[in-house]
């Protein structure tokens, strides 16, 4: 087997690994719903912020996402050192605090407001984003 063909392979097995930490990360959110009475658990009445907005605030240039699991809208920001940082909306509270724990679970850093999140690779970075939006 070609060095090429072991590290395909190995990086398939990764997918893999994230997809079953990602439905093990669903299925606790729906219990946790059902547990605390089914409806919006932890939710909020608020309106969750412009997507477009917060991209303007951090000069964020990138495709909204709307297929992500949790999020209203995404995006993944290209930054000018080849870095990348997400910026993600949601409907309510029990949305984004499953994101965010599954980005934390993932290893990754992440700040959030009432109806937001931004995670990337570098903490600081992070941090700058999350201040940018205020």
């Amino acid at each position: 087997m070609s060095l090429e063909e072991r590290s395909r392979r190995r990086g398939v097995k990764s997918w893999i690994l994230v997809g079953g930490a990602f439905a093990l990360v669903v299925v606790v959110v729906i219990a946790g719903v059902i547990l605390a009475g089914g409806g919006d658990a932890g939710g909020t009445s608020s309106t969750p912020p412009r997507l477009a907005a917060l991209m303007d605030r951090t000069g964020c240039q990138g495709k909204v996402d709307t297929e992500q699991f949790f999020v209203l809208e995404a995006v993944s920001c290209k930054t000018t050192d080849g870095s990348y940082r997400s910026i993600a909306t949601f409907a309510n509270r029990a949305d984004r605090d499953a994101w965010v724990g599954f980005v934390k679970g993932s290893g990754y850093p992440v700040e959030h407001g009432e109806l937001w999140a931004v995670s990337g690779t570098d903490q600081g970075a992070v941090r700058a984003y999350a201040d940018a939006i205020g």
